[in-house]
């Protein structure tokens, strides 16, 4: 026997674990199995069903509010604040902190 493939999707929009919930209920309502949701980093994850075709995964979860990004599209329309930002941004803050020696 096949083992089955893994699939994974980039999703915009997912802010709480509520969401993250939501994603995962709808797909194993499908029939995916194996669904793994993470809201902080966007990712989907499951094991392929052949009956059930990806178009279908994606319109499940765009009709939830969320949008499906492609892997080509994600380093173009990313959001500003990425993770990267926001340590330099907090270490530029933070610096000044500590070099008073009065934290």
């Amino acid at each position: 026997m096949e083992s089955a493939e893994k699939k994974q999707l980039l999703v915009e929009g997912m802010t709480c674990s509520n969401c993250a919930m939501g994603v995962a209920k709808r797909l194993g309502k499908r029939g995916l199995t194996n669904v793994d949701v993470n809201f902080s980093t966007g990712e989907v994850r499951y094991t392929d069903n052949p009956e059930i075709k990806q178009e279908i995964v994606v319109s499940d979860i765009k009709s939830l509010g969320y949008r499906v990004v492609d892997e080509s599209d994600h380093g173009k329309n990313s959001q500003f604040w990425t993770i990267e930002r926001k340590f330099y941004v907090s270490l530029f803050f933070s610096v000044p902190v500590f070099e008073s020696g009065q934290f």
